[in-house]
């Protein structure tokens, strides 16, 4: 009988291991599906950060294009002629600058004005 109380208490043995190395193991592979799917989680965030901030790049750079753009018409002799025409009333020499006084009063200072070549 002792023979069968030792097999018995062995086998008990064997089964409270079994269970003490099963739930490590369970306790184990959910720290690990926590951490990937945290990560996972962390992943798709920076994914989407990633494409909120290229999209403010691409605003920018459009932005950017668009200030270039201006810069080059304000810097080009034509439109600093335009500006000096009807802004600071500028002639070139050998013309005449006709001003229509009549439309001028009546428009509250519309800047409508005749230049003539002589």
């Amino acid at each position: 009988m002792e023979d069968n109380g030792k097999v018995l208490n062995l086998k008990v043995k064997k089964k409270k291991r079994f269970k003490r190395r099963h739930i490590l193991f369970s306790i184990i592979f959910i720290y690990i599906i926590c951490f990937f799917t945290y990560q996972a989680f962390q992943i798709i965030s920076l994914k989407n950060q990633e494409k909120a901030q290229m999209d403010k790049l691409q605003m920018l750079q459009e932005t950017k294009e668009s200030y270039q753009q201006q810069l080059d018409q304000v810097s080009s002799p034509e439109y600093i002629e335009k500006i000096a025409r009807e802004n600071l009333r500028m002639i070139k020499p050998g013309e005449k600058l006709y001003v229509n006084l009549a439309d001028e009063e009546s428009e509250n200072g519309s800047d409508e004005e005749k230049v003539e070549e002589e």
